[in-house]
């Protein structure tokens, strides 16, 4: 170990105060608007409903009945 040299670090150290961090315990405004969005059932919130049981049980049924896309291959030269 004696007559080598000490290889310098490389490591990232702060150099200065980062922003604090936001506490876990407090939710984001947005959230919270779309809950109260939905809980008082705003027309904004209804386009994204779950379908009824029936016309959800349609349309996997429809896309099974459909063959899937072929995938288009291509080479470049």
């Amino acid at each position: 170990m004696q007559g080598q040299a000490i290889a310098q670090g490389t490591a990232l150290v702060p150099i200065a105060l980062t922003r604090p961090v936001r506490s876990a315990g407090r939710a984001h405004a947005a959230f919270l608007v779309h809950l109260i969005a939905a809980h008082r059932e705003l027309p904004q919130t209804r386009a994204r409903r779950r379908a009824e049981p029936d016309e959800a049980a349609r349309a996997y049924r429809a896309r099974l009945t459909r063959p899937a896309p072929r995938p288009v291959l291509s080479r470049s030269l």
